[in-house]
């Protein structure tokens, strides 16, 4: 039995037929292309792609951002989304910051901590399976947490939260992080 052929849903006239197209997504200055599958008119040039493949594309694009540890707010906002599909508020309680902070840093009216953007990073690879390694994160948490304390910042109870254990100060108060 020969399968029926899709008639357009643009024209209604035309047969879809199958093919490959590509796509670019835009990261900042960035440009990332893929390929997807598509479904093209053969009357009025209609192009059917799914959600899914593109939604698929951006999880691509998001961990080549993190494994090339692109820093700039564009990407921490797209590696938030598309990576670990996120909401700012989501996020900003995940490493301890308030959504506005999160918005702060997304349209870069204040630099990103390092800690958050390797929290970012580490959370996105183990969501997409990446291989990213450890003793890399570990040495630039302890880079970003150095730079932190000389500044005054006290970064390391945040990672603590982050990682659902509780610091000593949360201990001895009886809190619960």
């Amino acid at each position: 039995m020969k399968a029926k052929s899709a008639i357009c849903p643009m024209c209604s006239q035309g047969t879809l037929r199958p093919e490959v197209v590509n796509v670019t997504t835009h990261v900042g200055t960035m440009s990332f292309r893929d390929k997807v599958p598509a479904k093209t008119c053969d009357s009025c040039g209609e192009v059917l792609t799914e959600i899914l493949d593109h939604i698929a594309v951006e999880a691509r694009v998001a961990g080549r951002l993190v494994l090339k540890r692109v820093s700039t707010p564009e990407a921490f906002k797209f590696i938030r989304v598309a990576g670990l599909d996120m909401t700012s508020q989501a996020f900003a309680a995940t490493v301890g910051a308030t959504p506005e902070t999160v918005s702060r840093w997304e349209n870069g009216r204040v630099p990103i901590t390092g800690s958050a953007f390797e929290l970012l990073r580490v959370l996105t690879a183990k969501r997409l399976s990446l291989t990213y390694d450890t003793m890399d994160f570990v040495e630039s948490l302890l880079k970003a947490a150095t730079r932190a304390r000389a500044r005054g910042v006290k970064a390391l109870p945040r990672v603590a939260a982050a990682r659902g254990t509780r610091s000593a100060a949360s201990r001895s108060a009886g809190a619960r992080v």
